[in-house]
């Protein structure tokens, strides 16, 4: 069966290698289907021309599989990504070019008696973004960072999917404070009760800016914004530039994004936000262009390379997720960003194993 499923992962990144907007790619065992498996393809590409694109989904089975193999497929099903199936697949699968099996399950009112899914992407809707409020306090933040003669940033947002929030200020504050997370350096949402660095009270929330230059030359820049209705909005200089500028460290990544998500579902759990409803998060790095990849550990035996330069300038990504998936799979979910962040290094692709240790060791509390 391994062989037979290692195939199908074969043959669906071939098809994303090609076109772009995969959906859901996965085999699916109906409980009336005789051992026979359902491929069911969705994509953004589909042309509703169904024998055309039915045409190639086929070539690529009969590309990879044998005569034996070929006769346990039962039917290629190809569904727009809107279908309801593929919906109730996406909102409980969130996998892409990897493997996930289920069994005894049940997609809108289908009994399913086993599914492997290779890829399932929850697809954010561009029209979830406030553009106009997170343009507005961008504005602010990036000239705020200026003022340290910097260009790195780490830029973060979140924004409820379907939910109706009506936070006043004070519950803002009272949520907020507690959802930090003190293990590295200065928290996502640094919260300093002291004068000139409180959050302040504006009519749609709470903001937060705060500027350090100290005697001894150290400076950081922290900006974040919290919405009435739960849109939240950071931007923060990066530890890398106190440390070593023109660097990025790997493991600093990981521990950011890290705390970035588990900031967010302690958040929206103080704000009685249910476990398992959507929202996203969105992670921009900036001024990346001619950075060199490297470590902040010693213990990590990860040698600067001037061959891991990048020469993209800022990456972002965005996932929707849920309280329940941040604390369940916290490591596949950190890595949906590294990923690309990463492979602006010259390809470069952290191992599983490595990036897996750093993020459970950052939940126990400890950075390395």
């Amino acid at each position: 069966m391994s062989s037979f499923t290692d195939k199908f992962r074969i043959i669906e990144k071939t098809v994303s290698d090609e076109k772009t907007g995969l959906v859901l790619f996965g085999l699916f065992l109906r409980e009336d289907a005789q051992d026979k498996w359902d491929l069911v393809l969705s994509a953004d590409w589909l042309t509703g021309d169904y024998f055309n694109d039915l045409e190639y989904v086929a070539k690529k089975l009969q590309t990879y599989l044998d005569s034996q193999e070929m006769t346990a497929i039962s039917r290629i099903i190809l569904l727009k990504p809107e279908d309801r199936f593929v919906r109730a697949v996406n909102s409980i699968i969130n996998i892409e070019h990897g493997k996930a099996e289920l069994k005894e399950c049940r997609f809108n009112d289908v009994n399913i008696k086993h599914a492997i899914i290779v890829t399932s992407k929850r697809r954010i809707r561009s029209t979830i973004w406030d553009q106009r409020w997170i343009d507005a306090h961008r504005t602010i933040a990036l000239a705020g960072l200026r003022k340290l003669a910097r260009s790195g940033f780490m830029e973060i947002q979140f924004v409820l999917v379907d939910f109706t929030l009506n936070a006043t200020q004070p519950e803002l504050l009272r949520q907020a404070k507690p959802a930090q997370i003190e293990t590295f350096g200065w928290p996502i949402g640094v919260f300093i009760d002291r004068e000139g660095y409180r959050p302040k009270p504006r009519k749609d929330g709470v903001v937060t800016e705060i500027l350090i230059q100290d005697e001894n030359g150290r400076s950081s820049y922290d900006y974040w914004t919290l919405r009435k209705d739960g849109a939240f909005y950071l931007l923060k200089s990066i530890f890398e530039d106190e440390r070593r500028s023109g660097y990025i460290f790997f493991n600093t990544r990981i521990v950011r994004i890290t705390e970035t998500l588990l900031y967010a579902a302690r958040l929206y759990s103080g704000l009685n936000v249910p476990r398992n409803h959507s929202f996203a998060v969105g992670i921009r790095h900036g001024g990346l262009k001619d950075r060199i990849l490297s470590t902040s550990s010693l213990a990590r035996r990860f040698p600067p390379s001037e061959t891991n330069i990048s020469g993209e300038d800022e990456v972002y990504s965005e996932i929707e997720t849920t309280i329940q998936e941040i604390e369940s799979n916290t490591a596949d979910l950190v890595e949906r960003f590294t990923q690309p962040l990463f492979v602006m290094f010259n390809f470069f692709e952290l191992d599983k194993a490595i990036l897996s240790d750093i993020v459970n060791k950052y939940i126990a509390g400890e950075v390395t």
